[in-house]
């Protein structure tokens, strides 16, 4: 067995059951602190059947993992963090909505304190009773308006159900995913524009994703045959930050990784990562951590 099949043999695995029991659908409301251990799933009951990762160190990324027998919408009520994807880093930020799918390989991490609403259905629910067209949900949006109000009432629906567990509540969880699926695809098919920069990014974000130590934006520019200006915008307008910083969160969460990992010196972890000056290094990495390399790796 060679070395991709052996991590796809370890990758930590995730069924319906272990959150849901018999029921179709799920919902919690996770909170990955800055710098401290938090519940992952805060409505998760004393002395039920938990997954095996509840506790969530906010400088160790969760564990990647995937989902064998559930779709999983999770949407970003607040704070901003990183979602990797398939091998791909997204930026989250308030109102983005990512559709992970079975057999991705996928994990989150807070760049702050990170709220996140999630919303995992079955796939047999989805095979057998819903006939909402979920395999054309996009792999995320951000939403806003009028949708983004929409969405949050149906999580704290979805939530109140959850907690409350009143009679017929299973029924009422489904009756709310369906609206969530509903209000999503309807949204995808009135904001093409938006869903075009979406595309557009996906395979920018791959390509970022293990070029970050010394891409430029005239480089990126030249292997996607767009033109500065425009990837320029294209990054505002997505993520609502500049390129400049979404590869500098990118090489910090690189060097967060080698600082634990290895025993390389701060020096030498700036220059793996891109930064090519002491003081950038340092700056930047107490922007986005809170905290000087040095303090950084006598916590972990």
């Amino acid at each position: 067995m060679g070395k991709q099949e052996d991590c796809q043999a370890e990758m930590l695995r995730y069924y319906i059951k272990e959150w849901a029991g018999e029921n179709s659908v799920w919902a919690s409301r996770d909170f990955l602190r800055k710098g401290k251990k938090s519940p992952a799933s805060l409505w998760a009951r004393e002395g039920e059947q938990k997954p095996s990762e509840i506790m969530v160190d906010s400088y160790e990324p969760e564990r990647l993992h995937i989902h064998e027998d559930f779709l999983e919408l999770f949407y970003v009520h607040g704070g901003r963090g990183v979602a990797f994807l398939e091998g791909t880093n997204y930026i989250l930020q308030k109102g983005d909505i990512f559709c992970v799918r079975p057999g991705q390989v996928h994990a989150n991490f807070p760049l702050e304190d990170l709220m996140i609403y999630n919303c995992i259905i079955s796939c047999k629910y989805l095979q057998d009773k819903s006939s909402l067209p979920t395999e054309e949900l996009m792999p995320f949006l951000h939403l806003t308006g009028r949708t983004l109000l929409t969405v949050e009432r149906i999580y704290d629906d979805l939530l109140q159900e959850q907690e409350q567990r009143e009679k017929f509540y299973p029924y009422m969880l489904e009756n709310s995913a369906d609206r969530l699926c509903a209000s999503l695809l309807r949204f995808q098919a009135g904001h093409q524009v938006q869903i075009g920069h979406r595309r557009a990014i996906t395979p920018l974000l791959e390509y970022l994703s293990q070029h970050f130590a010394a891409v430029t934006l005239e480089e990126l520019a030249r292997v996607s045959s767009y033109n500065a200006s425009y990837l320029s915008r294209l990054f505002r307008e997505t993520f609502d930050i500049s390129f400049t910083d979404y590869v500098n969160i990118l090489r910090v969460n690189q060097a967060m990784k080698l600082l634990r990992e290895t025993e390389l010196t701060a020096e030498e972890v700036s220059l793996e990562v891109g930064f090519h000056s002491r003081k950038h290094f340092y700056d930047m990495f107490k922007r986005h951590t809170g905290m000087t390399p040095g303090a950084f790796r006598e916590e972990t």
